[in-house]
């Protein structure tokens, strides 16, 4: 147990919870002359918390002198982690202070016979993860044994999850849910081409995350791809799940997530989503009703074929909505307080704004009469035009009179021949 300032300090210093920098300032902004309680352990704890540099959960840890535990590895735990995926895991930095999740296993990984920790086959799963090339999907940043307990540290965002996100409104409106599990379904697909598996997904997996650089939408994220933990008999298994099943399995958070009911664990007991969501188009409700029909002989066989259904869904109700105008299936949805957004890349926004700018010059263009070659024409004749207008002010030159003039004479004949042009036409 810390007694004092000092011990509370010394602790932080020796766990390296705060950076030297971070650290010196602290020291010396509490020991400020004529501070009450300037010895305090408690008093000193929560002056730190209230001004940002560590955490209730931190805070906690350091009085009851139990420092060790804020530290796994090389990573510094700052909170631990009530419900989802990762319950009973902590969120930390690493050494780059860069945000992580980390999920503890129940033992250490062992080879077959052997009680040597073996990260092995955890560390090749996370190499193979490593590799697929698909921003949707969260990805391992290491692996270790802390305690005799293996750990896996995870990429982590500020937002939320699905399930969380729901409790507010009890259901996701359904063209927001389809573009949500689209890209779920693409990250499940590239994870099954890399021959890697999901496990089982449900509205706790499907993570809502906010990235820097991002504006003020959400980026999907399927929470722990890749890797199914079992380290009670010292083993680490890729899934159990076949492929057709990992996608039935997306299939009913789907379902959960649109009309606002769970599918039973036998999958038997499953209204039609029409009766539970009478507004749902008819297409996408007989697409969600084949995702999880309870016979496996109708249901979808693996992502890739359910992935490419759902999109030309939403490519058909979407252009049907805009009246025939293509939009991306994944674009993103700006979320309003409340709402449930989905995703889309910045190089996706870029490209929108070129096309729409575009689209308006050529608008322009035809109801102007112009083609874009006599555009281009035109302007150059008018800046030969200045060109020559300037070229009286000027007292003194060389080339520039006769290139001026050229210019000039050349702007004036394709001027001429474009309003000859014209009114031959009218």
């Amino acid at each position: 147990m810390a007694r004092n300032a000092a011990q509370v300090f010394e602790s932080i210093a020796k766990e390296r919870l705060l950076g030297p920098v971070d650290l010196e300032n602290a020291k010396t902004r509490w020991d400020k002359p004529n501070r009450p309680n300037l010895e305090s352990a408690q008093h000193c704890v929560k002056w730190l918390v209230t001004n940002h540099f560590i955490t209730p959960f931190q805070a906690e840890h350091l009085l009851l002198g139990k420092s060790d535990a804020l530290r796994i590895d090389e990573y510094v735990v700052r909170e631990k982690v009530v419900d989802g995926p990762f319950a009973g895991g902590f969120i930390g930095t690493d050494s780059l202070n860069r945000q992580v999740v980390i999920q503890l296993g129940n033992s250490a990984p062992t080879a077959s016979g052997s009680k040597t920790p073996n990260l092995d086959e955890l560390k090749k799963t996370i190499s193979l993860l490593d590799k697929v090339e698909n921003n949707h999907l969260q990805k391992a940043v290491g692996c270790g044994v802390h305690q005799g307990r293996a750990f896996i540290a995870w990429q982590w965002w500020e937002g939320c999850s699905l399930g969380t996100a729901m409790t507010k409104k009890g259901k996701v409106q359904p063209q927001k849910a389809c573009r949500i599990f689209a890209t779920v379904l693409a990250g499940a697909q590239s994870l099954h081409e890399a021959g890697l598996r999901v496990g089982k997904v449900d509205l706790d997996s499907v993570f809502l995350a906010i990235e820097p650089g991002k504006g003020e939408g959400r980026v999907v994220k399927l929470l722990g791809p890749g890797i199914q933990p079992d380290w009670v008999n010292g083993d680490v298994r890729l899934g159990l799940l076949s492929h057709q099943d990992e996608v039935y399995s997306i299939g009913k958070a789907m379902y959960r997530a649109i009309t606002g009911s769970a599918v039973s664990e036998d999958g038997k007991m499953r209204a039609p989503v029409a009766s539970l969501t009478p507004d749902i188009p008819e297409h996408l409700a007989e697409f969600l009703d084949q995702l999880t029909d309870p016979d496996p002989a109708i249901r979808f066989t693996d992502a890739k074929v359910a992935g490419k259904a759902l999109r030309i869904l939403i490519a058909t109700e979407e252009g049907e909505s805009t009246g025939g105008k293509d939009q991306d299936p994944l674009a993103e949805v700006k979320p309003a307080v409340n709402s449930n957004p989905a995703t889309k890349d910045d190089s996706e926004i870029g490209e929108d704004g070129q096309d729409w700018l575009s689209g308006k010059i050529s608008t322009l263009l035809e109801k102007a009469g112009i083609t874009p070659r006599e555009l281009v024409f035109l302007s150059a004749g008018a800046l030969a035009t200045v060109m020559f207008l300037l070229l009286g002010l000027w007292l003194v030159g060389d080339l520039m009179p006769l290139i001026a003039l050229g210019l000039g004479a050349m702007g004036g004949y394709y001027l001429n021949a474009w309003l000859a042009k014209r009114t031959q036409a009218e």
